[in-house]
């Protein structure tokens, strides 16, 4: 289902009774959902290049978050497709999860523009981690978001012309 809207309202309609996984941005709509959320880690590592593109200290804390949500995303493949023992993934994310979350902690602390950035993602640190402990989690939107672009441009395109229509 498309919605016209894009708010809590809408998000509420759309989803229901739904009680699976909600794989998603960090949007605020969401923020009602009580069942098992994960943030889309494709989201997050285009965040951390956004950061990475800052100068000085942020800039290489985003680097460091670019080049560990690529290993996460790259580790996690393997462990879907067996090429690495799920128990083994688990041990070696530890120290990276510890990482992750200590690099946004820091540059949640800088004093630039990019650390709200960091402070909002470390607001969702419980979603940031789910498709760790439980194999059946997706750590990305990807699969659903291709299935519902197409009707998404069709959302905008008619928003797009009745604006103009006014």
């Amino acid at each position: 289902m498309i919605h016209a809207e894009r708010g809590q309202k809408a998000a509420r309609k759309l989803l229901g009774a739904f009680r699976g996984v909600l794989v998603s941005d960090r949007w605020g709509g969401y923020n009602f959902f009580w069942g098992v959320r994960q943030i889309c880690w494709a989201h997050l590592k285009r965040d951390f290049k956004a950061i990475s593109e800052a100068k000085g200290a942020v800039g290489k804390i985003g680097q460091e978050l670019y080049g560990l949500a690529k290993k996460i995303l790259k580790m996690q493949r393997r462990a879907r497709d067996g090429t690495l023992q799920w128990p083994t993934f688990q041990r070696r994310m530890v120290p990276l999860i510890k990482r992750v979350e200590a690099l946004l902690e820091e540059g949640a602390r800088s004093q630039c523009a990019l650390s709200g950035k960091c402070r909002r993602i470390l607001k969702h640190r419980d979603h940031l981690w789910p498709f760790v402990q439980d194999p059946r989690v997706e750590p990305t939107n990807n699969r659903a978001e291709r299935i519902a672009r197409q009707g998404v441009l069709w959302r905008n395109a008619v928003r797009q012309q009745f604006r103009h229509s006014e």
